[in-house]
């Protein structure tokens, strides 16, 4: 029994290992590799210092939406911003991941316009995520603006018909662009 515990033991690295491997594995996009290591650490978060879990769950959050896994993405991006809501670069991703889903209401919108009760369940979501994508959007353009993301915040108010969001979207750019985090490394926090 000693002997296998023993060697139970040696065949679990420390997470700080895992950590290191799951940086490698990501730096050489290894994408697979990567996720596998990563929700290996993600069973022990608290083994690593708040810094490295914040940019665990921005990698692996990476990772997931490369491996198309978008749902497992949105909840680590959200971690992220929770932990560092100036950090701008998880808010732009989570404002076009909230878009995916919309974007596919759009049909069922479309097809249950016979059906009041689906129709206005659908048109609810539809919205929700549309509001969702925009706050996350807004912190993206107030840090480093673009005027094709500008243009895509525009014709998202447009789509709420939500015309006070639209004539107050310069102050909060404004408010929003206060103490922007351009990197997020281990030293960061």
């Amino acid at each position: 029994l000693i002997l296998l515990s023993t060697i139970a033991s040696g065949q679990t690295k420390p997470v700080d290992d895992l950590y290191l491997d799951f940086t490698l594995f990501r730096s050489a996009q290894a994408t697979e590799k990567a996720i596998e290591v990563g929700e290996q650490i993600l069973d022990h978060p608290d083994k690593l210092s708040t810094r490295k879990q914040v940019n665990l769950y921005y990698h692996l959050a990476k990772q997931y939406e490369v491996d198309h896994q978008n749902d497992k993405a949105v909840v680590l991006y959200e971690k992220v911003v929770a932990a560092v809501p100036d950090y701008y670069v998880p808010h732009m991703a989570l404002g076009y991941l909230y878009l995916k889903p919309a974007n596919q209401l759009v049909s069922k919108i479309n097809a249950s316009k016979n059906n009041k009760v689906e129709y206005e369940k659908y048109v609810g979501q539809y919205q929700a995520l549309l509001v969702k994508s925009i706050r996350h959007l807004e912190k993206a353009q107030a840090c480093d603006p673009d005027e094709q993301l500008l243009t895509d915040i525009k014709d998202l108010y447009s789509r709420l018909r939500d015309k006070s969001g639209l004539a107050t979207l310069d102050s909060r750019l404004k408010e929003y662009s206060k103490n922007c985090i351009t990197v997020l490394t281990d030293n960061e926090l």
